[in-house]
């Protein structure tokens, strides 16, 4: 089932695709991750973590992942196991 988060509007995800599977939530990137991105990043992350028992990150189709995106992912880990 697709789904986005309830206080931002959909186009600020076009590249972002999410899927709640029971207790798991799927971010999907289906373009590139790079600095311009970082604000969407961090929304659908943090949405994730509040909705979700577990958040998979499907990078399948992101070529290029810059270290900023990389920096926020590890940082949504480390809030995440709080």
């Amino acid at each position: 089932m697709e789904w986005y988060p309830y206080h931002v509007s959909t186009e600020k995800f076009e590249n972002i695709r999410f899927e709640q599977l029971n207790d798991t939530t799927i971010l999907t990137f289906t373009d590139d991750l790079t600095t311009k991105d970082r604000d969407k990043l961090i929304a659908a992350l943090m949405s994730s973590i509040e909705n979700s028992d577990r958040v998979v990150v499907n990078f399948e189709k992101a070529i290029n992942v810059d270290s900023i995106c990389l920096w926020i992912l590890c940082m949504a880990k480390r809030i995440a196991r709080r």
